[in-house]
């Protein structure tokens, strides 16, 4: 499951940044809800929106650094493969 969701999101680079801004939409609405029930508004506002920001921000740098480690080792993956491909021929001109 997770190799196919891997080669989908390789292949739809749209798809991943819907994925990615629902992520951090859904982490954004549920910190900001579990922050207002366990402190309600004994906190000032500003404080709120810098905790927020924070973790949302970071899921978002997490999840965009975990797709370009992909996409380099696809990339690393695919190069091997074209230099295999330019090996084998050379090889097979000389015979």
């Amino acid at each position: 499951m997770l190799k196919l969701a891997r080669i989908f999101f390789l292949q739809h680079p749209v798809a991943f940044a819907v994925f990615t801004g629902a992520v951090v939409e859904v982490t954004s609405l549920g910190v900001g809800l579990l922050l207002i029930q366990a402190h309600g508004s004994g906190w000032p506002w500003w404080f709120h929106g810098i905790v927020i920001a924070s973790i949302t921000g970071s899921m978002a740098a997490l999840i965009t650094w975990l797709y370009a480690r992909e996409m380099k080792r696809h990339e690393v993956q695919v190069r091997a493969g074209e230099r295999m491909s330019h090996e084998v021929c050379n090889a097979l001109q000389i015979l």
